[in-house]
C-alpha cells in the first residue's frame, strides 16, 4: 500500500481518522458543492464606449467614467458622467444582446441626472443607439425588458417636493424599436371605434387622436364589449406611442396618431375622466363585501362596507412583481397586500383593470381589482 493511503475496513466501515481530519474533509467537500450563481455583470466594453444624447456630442467613458473640461478656465466645476454598473437589464435577440444601462450625470451643481441608455450588439460590436432622461435625483429601483417593451420603476420627488428624498413610485415605459427608445404614454379618454372613426379624445381636452390598434385587436375587442350602439364613446386608459398622423384617408385629418400597445382600463359606467384618488398612488376595489383600499407612500387606508376607514402603516414592502406590502394598524391588526399586473374584471360592473389585488387579514382573504391615478399629462 502506498504511503499516505487510507486502509480500508474489511467490514465496509469508514476508516478511523482524527476529528480534525474529518472536519477538513467535510469543509473541502462542501466547498466543491455548487453555490448560488454569481450576479450578472456587464461586458467590459460597456465601460469604455461612447454614449450619445447627454451632451451636445457623444462622449467616451474610461473605466465607466467621463470627466469633461471645466466650464470656465481654472474653475473646479466640470461635467462628469458615470455608469452605474448594478442597474441594468439584458435581453437576447437573434441579432445579438440588448443592454439597458443607467448613467449618472452632474455638471457641478446640486443636480444629479439619471439617463437610460440602450446598447445593442451589432456585428459583434456594442453601440449606444438611444439615450433618454429619467430625471433629476431619481432613484432607479428596477429595469425590465420584455420583447420590445421596456419598463423602469423609479422613485421621484413626491408631494413633499423635496428633490433630496424621492419617495413617489413611478413606472415609466418605452418601446425599443429599431434601436430607439420610444416613450409609451399613459392616456385616458373616450374611445370611438368604427369603420370610419377610430379616435381617442383624451381627458383634459387635447386631441382628439386617430387611434391605431397595435395591441393585437385588444382595443377593438374591448370597445365592442362595452359599446351598446355604434360610435358610442367608451372610457379607456391606454398605453401607446404618439406619432405623426398616418397616411390613411381618415387619419390624415388628425393632429397625431396614438399607436395603442395595451389596454389598461375599460369601463362602461364609472367616474371616467373625473376619477380622483385624493393623493393616493393606487386604489384597489372589491365586492361581496364591498371594500376599498387606498395606497399612499407609507400608509394604507382600508374602507369596508358598514365600517369606518381603518389606517395602516406600511412595515415592509417588496417591489416584485408582484408587489407585496405588510402593514400594521394602531390596534396591532396586520394587513397583507399583493398586487399583480394581470388582467382583472370587476364582478359587479364588468369594468376591466390591469391589476389584481389580494388582501389578507388573519384567516380572511379578499380579492379585487386595482387602478392607478389618471395620467398627469
Amino acid at each position: 500500500m502506498r504511503a499516505g493511503a487510507l486502509k480500508a475496513d474489511p467490514r465496509g466501515r469508514l476508516p478511523r481518522l482524527p476529528v480534525v481530519t474529518w472536519c477538513l474533509l467535510m469543509v473541502s467537500a462542501c466547498a466543491q458543492q455548487a453555490g448560488p450563481p454569481p450576479p450578472p455583470t456587464l461586458p467590459a466594453g460597456i465601460f469604455a464606449m461612447s454614449y450619445q444624447g447627454i451632451y451636445d456630442s457623444p462622449v467616451t467613458l474610461d473605466d465607466g467614467r467621463y470627466a469633461g473640461p471645466p466650464f470656465l478656465s481654472g474653475a473646479a466645476s466640470r461635467p462628469t458622467l458615470e455608469l452605474l454598473p448594478t442597474l441594468f437589464a439584458r435581453a437576447e435577440r437573434e441579432d445579438g444582446s440588448v443592454y439597458l444601462v443607467v448613467l449618472s450625470e452632474s455638471s457641478g451643481g446640486s443636480g444629479s441626472f439619471r439617463y437610460l441608455a440602450a446598447v445593442l450588439e451589432r456585428q459583434g460590436a456594442l453601440v449606444n443607439t438611444s439615450t433618454v432622461l429619467l430625471g433629476d435625483r431619481v432613484d432607479v429601483e428596477e429595469i425590465r425588458i420584455d420583447g420590445n417593451r421596456v419598463t423602469v420603476r423609479q422613485l421621484e420627488a413626491g408631494n413633499s417636493g423635496a428633490l433630496c428624498c424621492p419617495d413617489e413610485p413611478v413606472l415609466r415605459r418605452w418601446l425599443l424599436e429599431d434601436g430607439q427608445l420610444e416613450p409609451v404614454r399613459h392616456i385616458a379618454g373616450g374611445v370611438v371605434y368604427g369603420h370610419e372613426s377610430r379616435t381617442l379624445a383624451p381627458c383634459g381636452g387635447e386631441g382628439p387622436y386617430w387611434l391605431l390598434d397595435a395591441a393585437a385587436g385588444a382595443v377593438r375587442r374591448a370597445y365592442e364589449a362595452f359599446a351598446a350602439e355604434p360610435y358610442q364613446e367608451v372610457f379607456m386608459v391606454l398605453n401607446g406611442v404618439l406619432e405623426p398622423p398616418g397616411p390613411g384617408e381618415f387619419a390624415a385629418d388628425f393632429p397625431a396618431q396614438l399607436r395603442a400597445v395595451s389596454v389598461r382600463r375599460v369601463e362602461g359606467e364609472g367616474f371616467g375622466c373625473d376619477l380622483d384618488l385624493g393623493g393616493a398612488r393606487f386604489r384597489a376595489l372589491g365586492v361581496e363585501p364591498f371594500w376599498r383600499l387606498d395606497l399612499y407612500h407609507d400608509r394604507l387606508a382600508l374602507s369596508m362596507a358598514g365600517t369606518e376607514v381603518r389606517e395602516f402603516v406600511v412595515q415592509r414592502a417588496a417591489k416584485g412583481p408582484p408587489e407585496h406590502l405588510t402593514a400594521l394598524a394602531a390596534d396591532g391588526g396586520r394587513l397583507r397586500v399583493e398586487i399583480s399586473e394581470a388582467g382583472c374584471v370587476d364582478a359587479m360592473s364588468g369594468a376591466r383593470f390591469a391589476y389584481r389585488v389580494r388582501l389578507t387579514q388573519g384567516a380572511r382573504t379578499l380579492a379585487g381589482c386595482g387602478l392607478e391615478p389618471l395620467p398627469r399629462d
